[in-house]
This record gives structure tokens, C-alpha cells and sequence, in this order.
């Protein structure tokens, strides 16, 4: 069996265990991304107070996902600017494990999408993570929002007993009952099932929820604008989402959540979700049987593909070479080690070393070019002719400093991908100024002694300039 063949076995059977993953995963644990929002004017920077609070806040967060708490919050006290505030939901029917599993994922995103930003939150279908530099807590915030609807549409009608009649009065009645905890704190949340009128079996499935640090008519407020973006996107729809930060609501023609009728947080369960509450332990089972498997069989999987495809490069690399010196040196020189000269034939070869006869250089040339016109303030003089006044000149200016922040010879002055995309979308920002570039020979530079041994066989001293930017540099001499 070639390699080729072997490649193609694996490659299939990877693909067909991905998309069983993935199916399996969606089916028994809908806790999927919906979206998240980061600000783009409020920023910070790695080395700042509010760098190390945020990690104080996502680590207590992290450390009370539990599953047991549907709902926390915190808040990291620092300067004036510095304090932040943060929390998490999960939606008031998921079980403690998706509770969990939906809240480790939420704040794993939420760190790596939104590294610099004061403030963001994102959405899974199952819970919600935020912070801020303000406090929010108890306060009704309706931006940013989030919308989304299914494709299929519905006949729509506001005629008594329709469609759009029965999905108005069955949210209404999950709003209401959502909202009627008049002590914060109390979980707000609520569904409701209704019947079209008629001899068909269509139902309306709704879903609301209000943070629980909301006051009731807070609640109330924030469902009823709510109500008013549904009528904008999703009526005539088959199903549909709206959720800002303070509170949610879903409906759809098909149950989208666990059956725990109208049972509160705090009250005691009913007996007729007995049934339910053992369906429920049992698809936990399966889902954590499925992500065993996974776990398990994924690292084998990619490490084998990796294994086989090294070889395959290996190999690739290995028959190019050979082509290349075959083609230009004939079957005898299909060897590096054929190829090699010593210094006296190169030195014939090349004229010594003349300076036409070279087949490349260096790019520091254009580099040091570019930071030189920057630092007189004639950026313009480098740039193409054929540009004509089809640019901007500020614009222009600002691209060629932040080129040359990102090849400064300290590491730590080179800006991160999120700052060079905060430096282009912001015009405000006061960008900083770049040192001159690496490795050129100036007053920095301190002259060591060198012995070098002429071809008389006398050694003379020679005052060679060597960088000192903490970098060895090998010299090598003919013997």
C-alpha cells in the first residue's frame, strides 16, 4: 500500500469521526456560540491595573461555574478606572452540567476574543459571561443586542387564534410570569406553550428570561421593549431570538427547551417532573460517555495524520532536492556533499568576492531607508509614483510608522495584532515613536580586538565594530 493510499484511509476515517463528533455533540449539548461583542473604545494595555483585575474577575468566575450557581456575579475593586464588574447566567432550564460546560466555554471565549476591551459579554444558547468597568449590576442595559431567526417563513396573521395571535399572548404570559418575583435576586425566568386554534395540532413555544438582580417592573420594562424587536424581525418567521444584556426571549414552532413546566427557583419541585429530571441524568450520561470517547480517540487520530504527514514531506522535500541537483548537475552530483569547494576555488570562481557578482542582499537597506525619511518627516519621498494623489498623506504616514513599530529591535515594543488593529481603526490614538532600526553600526556600537591571521602566519590586531544588542556573532576565517 502506498503512502498516498494510506493518507487517503486516514484522512477519511478522520473525517468521518469528526462528523460524528460534531452531530453527536449539537444533538445531546446544544450549548453552541451565538455571538459576542468587545468595545473598540475602551481598551487597555497588558501592563495596566486593569490588565491583572480582569484575570482576578474571569478567575473567580471560572472557579464558581460549578454548575451550582445559575447566576454570579463579582466585582475587583481597583482605581478610579481600574474597578471592574462581571457575571454570569445560564438559561433557567439547562442542568447543572450544561450549566457548567456552557460557562467554561463562555469565559474562554470571552478572554480570547476580547483581550483588550473594557467591556464585552458574549452569548451561548445556553448562558452568558460580560464585564465592565461600570457597574451594571441591578440596572437594565439593552445594547448591544443580538437578533436571530430561522429561515422558513410562516403565514402571519394577528386574526384571533392564529399563528401571530397565540405567539403574542403566550409571550405576554411568560413575561408576566417571568417578572412577577417582586424581591431581586429571585430567579426571573419562564416558558409557556400555546395552541393555534383549529384542528391542527401547531403550537408556539416561548422562552424569557430576565438577570435575576432585576427588579420586577425592570424586568417588565426590558421584556416589553423586547416585544417590540420581535414585531421588527422575527414575526412571520418559524422561530426566533432577541437578547441584550439584562434579558432574553425565544419562541419557535418546535420545543427548543427542557420541560420544567412552571416550576420557580426557589419553590419545591413538582411531581410530575420526576420522568423529566431522569431523562434529563440520563442524556447527561450520554453526552459525558461522548466526550469521553472524543477526549480519547481525537489525540490518537491527529497524531497519526501528523505522523504520515511529516513522512509525506520528508519525502516530497527529499525527491525536489534530488530533482533540482539532477537537473543541474547531472546524475554524478545528486549529493550536498559533492557540491562542496573549498575556499581558494570559490574565490576564483567569484573574482574575489567582487561585489558584481553577487545574487542577493539583505533588506535592512530599506528599512533603515524607510525609518530615516519617517524621522525627517519625508515619508512621502518612498512612496510609489504611480500612486499619483490617490491617497491620503496622514494615512500614509501613520501605515509607515506602525510598519516600522513592528520590526523595532526590542520585542517588547513590537505592538500585538489586536493593538495594530486598534492603531488603524482608531484615529485618536497617539501612536508611539520608533527607534531607529537593528544592527546599524553607530556610536552605540564598541569596538573590540579581533586577531586575524594574515597569510604570512603573523597575527596583527584589527578593530572590528560588534553589535551589543545581546546577540553572538560567529566570524568565520579560513585556516
Amino acid at each position: 500500500m502506498t503512502l498516498a493510499s494510506l493518507q487517503f484511509i486516514f484522512f477519511f476515517h478522520f473525517l468521518l469521526f469528526l462528523q460524528y463528533s460534531a452531530t453527536d455533540i449539537q444533538a445531546q449539548a446544544p450549548d453552541y456560540y451565538l455571538n459576542h461583542s468587545c468595545s473598540t473604545t475602551k481598551t487597555f494595555t497588558s501592563d495596566s491595573p486593569y490588565y491583572s483585575n480582569l484575570k482576578t474577575l474571569l478567575s473567580s468566575l471560572s472557579s464558581h461555574a460549578t454548575g451550582a450557581d445559575e447566576f454570579y456575579n463579582a466585582t475587583v475593586h481597583g482605581g478610579a478606572d481600574d474597578t471592574i464588574y462581571g457575571l454570569f447566567l445560564c438559561r433557567g432550564d439547562v442542568t447543572p452540567q450544561i450549566c457548567k460546560n456552557c460557562l467554561q466555554m463562555a469565559i474562554h471565549k470571552i478572554a480570547s476574543r476580547c483581550f483588550y476591551s473594557k467591556e464585552a459579554i458574549v452569548w451561548y444558547h445556553e448562558c452568558l459571561v460580560r464585564y465592565s468597568n461600570h457597574s451594571f449590576f441591578s440596572t437594565v442595559e439593552e445594547s448591544p443586542s443580538l437578533w436571530r431567526v430561522y429561515n422558513t417563513s410562516v403565514p402571519y396573521s394577528l386574526e384571533q387564534g392564529s399563528v401571530g395571535w397565540v405567539l403574542a399572548n403566550t409571550l405576554n404570559a411568560a413575561m408576566a410570569e417571568a417578572a412577577d418575583g417582586v424581591a431581586a435576586g429571585e430567579k426571573k425566568f419562564a416558558t409557556r406553550t400555546g395552541k393555534v386554534w383549529g384542528d391542527s395540532n401547531e403550537k408556539v413555544y416561548t422562552l424569557v428570561q430576565c438577570s435575576p438582580d432585576l427588579r420586577s417592573e425592570d424586568c417588565k420594562k426590558c421584556l416589553g421593549d423586547m416585544m417590540k424587536d420581535i414585531r421588527m424581525c422575527c414575526l412571520g418567521k418559524d422561530g426566533g431570538m432577541v437578547l441584550n444584556p439584562s434579558c432574553s426571549m425565544m419562541f419557535g414552532s418546535q420545543m427548543f427547551y427542557r420541560d420544567v413546566g412552571t416550576v420557580r427557583a426557589r419553590g419545591p419541585p413538582h411531581p410530575s417532573l420526576a420522568d423529566a429530571g431522569k431523562a434529563g441524568e440520563e442524556g447527561e450520561k450520554k453526552v459525558n460517555y461522548s466526550r469521553t470517547i472524543i477526549m480519547v480517540i481525537s489525540p490518537v487520530v491527529v497524531s497519526v495524520m501528523l505522523y504520515y504527514f511529516a513522512i509525506y514531506l520528508l519525502r516530497r522535500k527529499a525527491r525536489k532536492r534530488y530533482a533540482i541537483l539532477k537537473e543541474n548537475f547531472g546524475t554524478e552530483c545528486t549529493t550536498l556533499e559533492s557540491l562542496q569547494f573549498d575556499l581558494a576555488t570559490i574565490e576564483a570562481a567569484t573574482n574575489g568576492f567582487s561585489y558584481e557578482n553577487r545574487i542577493g542582499q539583505g533588506g535592512f537597506g530599506e528599512v533603515y531607508k524607510a525609518w530615516r525619511h519617517w524621522r525627517d518627516e519625508k515619508a512621502l519621498e518612498i512612496m510609489d509614483p504611480n500612486l499619483g494623489e490617490s491617497f491620503c498623506e496622514t494615512e500614509v504616514s501613520k501605515c509607515i510608522q506602525i510598519a516600522l513599530l513592528c520590526v523595532q529591535e526590542n520585542a517588547e515594543d513590537r505592538p500585538h495584532m489586536s493593538r495594530v488593529v486598534s492603531y488603524l481603526s482608531n484615529l485618536s490614538v497617539e501612536l508611539p515613536r520608533p527607534h531607529e532600526p537593528a544592527f546599524y553600526v553607530h556610536g552605540r556600537m564598541d569596538p573590540n580586538v579581533v586577531t586575524i591571521e594574515s597569510n604570512s602566519g603573523q597575527s596583527t590586531n584589527t578593530h572590528i565594530p560588534s553589535s551589543v544588542n545581546e546577540m553572538s556573532i560567529t566570524i568565520s576565517f579560513p585556516r
